[in-house]
């Protein structure tokens, strides 16, 4: 029989619980290649989407939703980032509800909810796998 418990508080005050440690990981380098996530389409008042690019700060590449709309070049909203500087000009933009998107004049196109360039699902990947190795 299973049984499932959740415990609020420090799990070694519990019997029943153990701490689970996860593996920190880091994409280097991954700072410089051209992210974009597409997080909404909207066309009231006027058709623009909102999405999550690396931006150029004095610190370094921070990510950061922006709005943006048909024409927007993401080198430039970006702040200069290079990875952005060939082919990430949007060249359409579609709020028909069940196939929201967006399109780069590099011929990719983005749906809602997903991303390009990402290296998430690799990182949580390889700490899931290192978490149930060390447990």
């Amino acid at each position: 029989m299973i049984r499932e418990h959740f415990w609020r508080g420090n799990a070694r005050s519990h019997p029943d619980c153990r701490a689970i440690v996860v593996a920190s990981a880091v994409a280097e380098g991954a700072a410089n290649d051209a992210f974009v996530r597409l997080e909404k389409v909207d066309y009231h008042p006027a058709l623009k989407a909102k999405i999550r690019i690396h931006m150029q700060t004095p610190e370094g590449a921070k990510e950061k939703s922006i709005t943006v709309k048909k024409g927007d070049d993401l080198a430039t909203r970006s702040d200069g980032r290079s990875g952005y500087q060939d082919g990430y000009q949007i060249t359409a933009i579609n709020a028909e509800p069940g196939n929201e998107h967006i399109q780069f004049n590099n011929g990719k196109t983005l749906q809602l909810g997903e991303e390009l360039g990402g290296v998430r699902d690799d990182i949580w990947r390889v700490q899931i796998k290192q978490t149930v190795k060390r447990h």
